[in-house]
């Protein structure tokens, strides 16, 4: 994990801990399954937590609720003003959570709703993958972004080469982002021929997966939060905003009362 992943997750964890059994909603098949899931008994709601953990749509719902101005931009337009670049990373990380939701996401939605609209769907994939070459091109040394962009790759027949020349030197290095780039490189060894390639990758990413089960290259169904879990963590994220809100609007008034001063000072001095 680069310093980078570790400092965005923190600065925008909540202070809750979801927890409890989830339900499972298969992204192609729009249904849902209430099974046990493979993930952590704790789950932290900072967004790379939740990636890592395949709580993608979750991790979305957490990026727009801070950023919601994220959906649709791209890197070169931002203006971050902290040192850290956290908008940037965060729209990279969206893009990545977009990919790994194969596109069916509601970017105009602050709950990141599913949809199976095709065109929104395609141009979900399209900014994302745009997104993650601007990412990569800013960072250019960063693992995560650059597993990232090798998953994006790989669901392009066009670039299935590069995702498996991308993710597989991330690999030979141990530096994948986590068991979902490893999945994403089996297949693209997969479909690219490389059967033995993929099996192997396939072992390796048990070591690396918050659950060995994600190692497979069959579909996985999209895990999405108990319906407890998610009210708490839509509740969570509406505190946040108001208190966000709140300190804008006190901002904006100190603003104002430090330029309604100046003019009065200015009328005092004024002959």
């Amino acid at each position: 994990m680069s310093p980078r992943f570790a400092l965005a997750s923190a600065t925008i964890a909540l202070s809750i801990t979801l927890c409890a059994p989830a339900a499972f909603a298969c992204i192609n098949g729009m249904h849902q399954d209430k099974v046990a899931p493979p993930a952590p008994e704790h789950i932290s709601s900072a967004p790379g937590e939740l990636m890592a953990s395949g709580y993608f749509r979750e991790a979305a719902r957490e990026i727009l609720g801070k950023w919601g101005e994220l959906a649709g931009r791209h890197i070169p337009d931002m203006h971050a003003n902290d040192p850290h670049d956290d908008r940037r990373f965060h729209a990279a990380m969206l893009a990545a959570a977009v990919i790994r939701l194969d596109g069916h996401i509601e970017l105009s939605s602050a709950d990141a709703l599913m949809t199976s609209d095709s065109k929104v769907i395609s141009g979900n994939m399209a900014w994302a993958l745009q997104v993650l070459k601007e990412a990569q091109a800013r960072y250019p040394e960063d693992p995560e972004i650059e597993s990232w962009l090798g998953e994006a790759y790989a669901r392009h027949k066009a670039t299935r080469a590069e995702s498996v020349q991308l993710l597989g030197d991330l690999a030979a290095r141990e530096e994948l982002a986590d068991g979902y780039s490893w999945r994403a490189l089996a297949i693209a060894q997969a479909r690219a021929g490389k059967k033995k390639a993929a099996a192997a990758t396939l072992k390796r990413c048990e070591d690396f997966a918050h659950a060995p089960d994600i190692c497979t290259l069959k579909p996985l169904r999209e895990k999405t939060l108990s319906p407890e879990d998610a009210a708490r963590s839509k509740k969570a994220r509406a505190q946040a905003s108001e208190r966000r809100a709140k300190v804008r609007a006190h901002i904006e008034s100190s603003a104002l009362l430090k330029h309604l001063g100046e003019e009065d000072a200015q009328k005092a001095t004024s002959p």
